[in-house]
């Protein structure tokens, strides 16, 4: 019931190829620019990056080698439609494309359009996230726009983990109050972490520096008020960050936490 010239002519907006913005953004992919916020917002977008991509291979061959274009991790942003057809899942992972998903625009916003101009198949498209990892896809938590800062993240969490948005476009306050998107494409709450930790750290090619605690990386990383990995699903967002620390140093504490500082070289050794 989709007047199909609409669709083509107003939703589906592409850019004119011909133009010299275009052209010059193709000789930069050509001569190995790494694309990392290049709006992948549906499965046209995608699949328009990758005909770009085989195009411009073909033109610098010595320059773009499967391997070389392997190691560019070229990444998108918002992923809001991005959907999991076959052709571009395949794409995804022949590719090694990197793929953000901000979660919370995606159910704040993507809904109306559905409704709008696609109907119930466009739901399928919304923010797939368990299909896309379950397929091997290298998908990133993509935070907000404006300046996040740490519990921000306690709230995207929660959507990635129970796809429940209010009508504000936020996190509901009480569990079970907002709407529920697609519950089938939620994760739990250990691959929801590492998509906004270490997989980030990747999609930034600093993975050897952030993204998990280990010898030799910075010591970045939040104390939270409750166990993040126990306790009800409907009870993530309720988390509250009481100390950040970045490279070793304490850059937030909440003033009732009072932590005791101890030598751990004192402890015996991990068996």
């Amino acid at each position: 019931g989709v007047d199909k010239r609409r669709v083509k002519e107003i939703l589906e907006v592409c850019p004119d190829f011909d133009s010299a913005t275009v052209q010059s953004l193709m000789r930069g992919l050509r001569a190995g620019w790494r694309f990392a916020g290049v709006h992948g917002v549906g499965s046209k977008a995608f699949r328009i990056f990758v005909e770009k991509l085989e195009e411009q291979m073909k033109k610098n061959p010595g320059m773009l080698s499967m391997e070389y274009v392997l190691g560019m991790r070229n990444g998108f942003a918002h992923g809001t439609l991005t959907g999991a057809l076959p052709d571009v899942v395949a794409d995804m992972v022949k590719y090694n494309l990197y793929v953000p998903i901000n979660l919370r625009r995606a159910l704040a916003i993507e809904p109306t359009n559905i409704e709008q101009h696609y109907g119930e198949p466009g739901y399928a498209f919304l923010g797939p996230v368990k299909t896309l990892l379950d397929e091997g896809v290298k998908v990133v938590g993509e935070a907000e726009i404006v300046l996040p800062n740490p519990q921000t993240y306690i709230g995207l969490l929660d959507i990635y983990v129970n796809r429940e948005i209010g009508a504000d476009g936020e996190v509901p306050e009480k569990a079970g109050t907002g709407r529920v998107f697609g519950p089938e494409e939620a994760i739990d709450r250990v691959s929801a972490l590492k998509l906004f930790t270490i997989r980030s750290a990747e999609f930034l090619f600093a993975e050897t520096k952030v993204g998990s605690l280990e010898p030799g990386k910075y010591a970045d990383f939040i104390v939270v008020d409750k166990d993040y990995l126990s306790g009800p699903d409907s009870e993530i967002k309720d988390n509250r960050v009481i100390m950040t620390v970045q490279a070793g140093e304490v850059v937030y504490q909440d003033e009732d936490y009072k932590p005791v500082v101890t030598d751990t070289r004192n402890y015996p050794a991990a068996r």
